[in-house]
C-alpha cells in the first residue's frame, strides 16, 4: 500500500516527521442465527496498511482485529416510511462511536513503540474500506442504484462515460443544507440519503476513494457469475443443454476442475468453482456463439485475471484497462437482434470495473483488499468462541459472538 499514490499524498499533508498509520476498516453484515431466525450484526474489522498485504490477509497471523459489533434491528416503534433513514443513521452513530479515537488521534498523532524500538508519533489516517455493495452505499451517503465513488447518472452506468467523482466537503454541504430544509437540488442529483455521516470530520478523509475493489463479490461472484455466463449461455444456439454437454465432455486434467454434470444445475457457487470455470469458459463458447459474444466474454475473463495480479505497472494497468474497454466495445451484440438479451448494463458491478484502475494506482493491488479473507476469519472467530461467549443463547438458536478486543 505504501507504493501507492495516496499514502505519498497524505504524507506530504503531515508535519515533518509524522509516520501514516493508514487505517483499514471492514464491515460484513453476518447473520447471528443458525437455523431460524434472522438476527443479524455488523462486525466491525481494523488492520493498518503498514502490515504488509500478504500478513494482513492471513487469518491466522490475526493482524486484522475485531473492535466491536453494530446491531441491525428492526425499529418497529418506527413508522415504515422512516425506519430506514433511523435505520441508517443509526449505524452512522454507532460507527462514529466506535472510530471516534481516530479523529484526534488523525489531527494530532499519537506516540507508539513501533517493532524496530524507536518511538514514533504516528497519525492514524482511515484509508480504506471494505465492504460489498449496499455497505459501500450506506457508508457513502447515497442511495443502492449509485456508485459510492462517483456522480454517474443512474441510467448510464452501463455506459464508458467519465464522471465527476464524489467529494466530500460538497456532499457534507449538501446533507448539511438537507437537513435545515433548504432541499438543495444536489441532494436529488446526487442520489444522497439525509444522514449525519460518522466520517464527516475525520481528518484527510475521502471516504469516497477509500471504497475499495471487491474481486470475489463483484468480479467472480458478480461481473462474470451472476451475468457473463448467463448472458452467454442465452448466446449459444442450444442454451444450457448445450453448454452443460460441453463441460461434461472435456477431457479431465490434474489443473483443471472437471464440471461431470455441467453447471446449470448448480444453485449455489464458491469462489474457488467461478474460478475454476472461468480457466475453460471461453474455450467451451468457441464455434457455438457469434464473435462478438466471445470477445466480449474475453475482455471480462481478462480483466479478471489482470484484477488478481500481485504487482501492477503502467504496462499492466493499461491492459486491464484495455480488457474493460474490449467488453464494452462488443456488449452490444446482447443488445442488438437477434440476440436482445439485454436491454442496458445499467449494473453496479460492471459499473464499477472504471473505478479499478483509479483504485489500484491510489491504494495498490486489489488483491490487498480481498474480503474473502475477513469473511473466513469472521467465521473461524465466531466458531472458536461460541462454546464461552455467550453460551446460553445457543440453546435458543443463536450463535455465539467473539467480544471485540
Amino acid at each position: 500500500m505504501w507504493t501507492a499514490d495516496w499514502w505519498w499524498k497524505i504524507q506530504e499533508l503531515l508535519p515533518p516527521g509524522a509516520t501514516l498509520g493508514p487505517i483499514i476498516i471492514s464491515t460484513d453484515k453476518t447473520q447471528l442465527t443458525r437455523f431460524s431466525g434472522d438476527k443479524q450484526a455488523w462486525p466491525v474489522y481494523l488492520t493498518i496498511g503498514n502490515i504488509r498485504k500478504e500478513t494482513r490477509r492471513s487469518p491466522s497471523s490475526r493482524a486484522t482485529i475485531l473492535i466491536g459489533y453494530i446491531p441491525v434491528t428492526k425499529l418497529e416503534h418506527y413508522s415504515k416510511a422512516n425506519r430506514s433513514a433511523v435505520g441508517h443513521q443509526l449505524f452512522h452513530n454507532c460507527m462514529r462511536v466506535i472510530l471516534m479515537p481516530l479523529k484526534a488521534a488523525g489531527e494530532d498523532g499519537v506516540e507508539m513503540d513501533c517493532s524496530d524500538g524507536f518511538v514514533r508519533r504516528i497519525f492514524p489516517i482511515l484509508s480504506a474500506y471494505i465492504a460489498d455493495y449496499p455497505e459501500q452505499c450506506l457508508v457513502a451517503c447515497c442511495r443502492e442504484n449509485s456508485c459510492p465513488r462517483c456522480l454517474v447518472n443512474p441510467k448510464k452506468r452501463g455506459e464508458t462515460v467519465n464522471s465527476t467523482m464524489r467529494d466530500p466537503e460538497e456532499t457534507l454541504r449538501v446533507l448539511v443544507d438537507q437537513s435545515k430544509n433548504k432541499f438543495p437540488m444536489k441532494f436529488v442529483d446526487q442520489n444522497l440519503r439525509p444522514i449525519v455521516p460518522f466520517w464527516g470530520d475525520f481528518p484527510h478523509c475521502d471516504i469516497f476513494s477509500c471504497m475499495t475493489p471487491d474481486i470475489l463479490h463483484e468480479l467472480h461472484n458478480g461481473v462474470f457469475g451472476d451475468h457473463t455466463v448467463k448472458w452467454a449461455t442465452k448466446a449459444t444456439t442450444g442454451g444450457d443443454d448445450e453448454i452443460d454437454s460441453r463441460f461434461r465432455a472435456m477431457t479431465p486434467h490434474p489443473t483443471l476442475r472437471h464440471f461431470a454434470k455441467g453447471i446449470s444445475l448448480t444453485s449455489q457457487w464458491t469462489g474457488n468453482e467461478r474460478k475454476n470455470m472461468e480457466k475453460v469458459f471461453l474455450g467451451v463458447l468457441a464455434n457455438t456463439t457469434d464473435p462478438a459474444v466471445q470477445r466480449a466474454v474475453a475482455g471480462v475473463i481478462d480483466f479478471i485475471y489482470y484484477a488478481h495480479f500481485e504487482t501492477h505497472c503502467d504496462e499492466s494497468l493499461a491492459k486491464l484497462d484495455a480488457a474493460w474497454a474490449a467488453f464494452h466495445a462488443n456488449k452490444h451484440i446482447f443488445i442488438d437482434p437477434p440476440l436482445q438479451i439485454r436491454k442496458h448494463f445499467d449494473i453496479n458491478k460492471v459499473h464499477k470495473m472504471k473505478h479499478y484502475v483509479d483504485g489500484i494506482r491510489s491504494r495498490g493491488t486489489a488483491d490487498g483488499f480481498r474480503l474473502l479473507e475477513l469473511l473466513v476469519s469472521s467465521i473461524r472467530s465466531t466458531r472458536a468462541t461460541m462454546a464461552t461467549v455467550l453460551q446460553p443463547m445457543s440453546y435458543h438458536g443463536y450463535q455465539s459472538l467473539p467480544r471485540p478486543g
